[in-house]
Parts: structure tokens; C-alpha cells; sequence
């Protein structure tokens, strides 16, 4: 893949002034670009690597079971939407259901206000 390779150039370029963000779980991203690191944020933000060696940092401080369980419950009159556990955020799916986006912009706003 040479979006890896193209990633390190610009890095050094740039003299290492380069983050990714990215939706997905940083773990998925450092399989995606080895061998090269860089600073990285992992979905939207929650997981953060500040340095290219660092652990990585949870930016969550809420219990995500109690919150996809509502959202589970919250959303089971909709039989073709589905929730995707991420580990530190929740995503709700209805993009089969484009009828049912409204209701569950509304059930995720709700649940996420109540858990914080």
C-alpha cells in the first residue's frame, strides 16, 4: 500500500509535525500504516497516542456497557438498525433505515446526555 509510505515522506517533510485522526480504533490504524508511526487520534478523538512511541490514552470516563445497553433497548423497534460497540464510543447504524435517521439522532442525543 502506498498511502504508508506517502504518510512518512509528509511526516518528514514536515519535520514530524503530522496526526492522524480517524474514526476507527487506533489499533486498526497501526496495523493499517506499519512500518511508520506518527501522533494519533483514534475515534474522533477518544483514543489519543500524543507521541509516536506513547501508550495509548482513553479520553472517556463513562461506563460504555450501561450506555449500549440502553441504546440496544432504545433502538430494538428497529429491526435492521444495528449498534456497533467501538470500546470507547458507540456508533448507531440506520443507513438501511434512512426512515428511521431522525429517531435514532434523537435516541443517541438522549442516551448521551444521561450517561455524560
Amino acid at each position: 500500500m502506498r498511502l504508508p509510505a506517502l504518510l512518512g515522506s509528509l511526516s518528514r517533510r514536515l519535520g514530524g509535525a503530522l496526526a492522524l485522526v480517524r474514526g476507527r480504533r487506533l489499533h486498526d490504524l497501526d496495523r493499517m500504516l506499519l512500518p511508520f508511526t506518527f501522533p494519533r487520534a483514534g475515534l474522533h478523538g477518544i483514543e489519543l497516542r500524543r507521541t509516536a512511541a506513547g501508550s495509548i490514552e482513553q479520553l472517556v470516563s463513562v461506563d460504555m456497557r450501561q450506555a449500549a445497553a440502553s441504546l440496544q433497548a432504545a433502538i430494538s423497534p428497529f429491526p435492521q438498525v444495528w449498534l456497533e460497540d467501538k470500546g470507547s464510543s458507540l456508533a448507531i447504524h440506520y443507513r438501511a433505515v434512512p426512515t428511521a435517521a431522525v429517531s435514532c439522532i434523537e435516541i443517541g442525543e438522549r442516551i448521551a446526555e444521561h450517561h455524560g
